[in-house]
């Protein structure tokens, strides 16, 4: 199966490995301690028969250096094929820190062109300033719309600190608040209250 894979590469300096945990049977996770905790789902789930697109966005500036964490995120995809067979090529996508509206276009342009058509995509937005993750939405979106693509998981690694040092991880999945968003855009109401009440039982359901 094709596959598109999205991650935000780390911007900090220094490696730090853990162990991420799933409280989602529908998220499967391994034991093996990374950096990026897609890699935990993507060894329990990817198989010979997928082949993988990885698209990593690197955020960076003279003063900001991502080329080592771009290093392990292939270190680390390539264990996850060794472990798997799945077949996994990688491309970066580098743009600058900065939050300007030409910045945030050209970047969900370079998103879109790299997206295989009709992929499955699964992305790990983890990592990154807050400005990417809408801008990593908007390309999703788009790419559902007009590229016969499915959003299959997006998800983040969420981790608790004591003195410095991780004490609590959980795999979170996103999907959901994207879909809820394309629920909204797609279905018109009259008034506020009508919409409201539309909110509400699609929470529910």
């Amino acid at each position: 199966m094709k596959k598109t894979l999205i991650i935000n590469v780390k911007m900090n300096k220094g490696v730090q490995k853990t162990v991420y945990t799933s409280n989602d049977s529908s998220i499967p996770v391994s034991d093996t301690p990374v950096v990026y905790p897609i890699m935990e789902f993507l060894e329990m789930t990817l198989g010979k028969e997928d082949e993988v697109e990885a698209i990593l966005i690197a955020k960076g500036n003279a003063q900001l250096d991502c080329e080592e964490n771009i290093q392990v995120c292939r270190e680390e995809l390539r264990a996850v094929s060794e472990k798997t067979g799945a077949r996994i090529f990688t491309d970066v996508i580098n743009t600058p820190f900065d939050e300007d509206i030409d910045t945030h276009n050209k970047l969900l342009l370079d998103i879109v062109k790299h997206i295989e058509i009709g992929s499955n995509i699964t992305a790990d937005m983890t990592y990154g300033p807050k400005d990417l993750a809408i801008v990593l939405f908007s390309a999703l979106s788009f790419a559902e719309k007009f590229c016969e693509c499915e959003i299959d998981n997006i998800m983040y690694g969420k981790a608790e600190f004591k003195d410095g040092k991780v004490v609590n991880t959980t795999i979170c999945e996103m999907a959901p608040l994207f879909y809820l968003n394309a629920v909204a855009n797609k279905v018109y109401c009259d008034t506020p209250e009508e919409a409201l009440g539309m909110l509400e039982k699609v929470l529910n359901m």
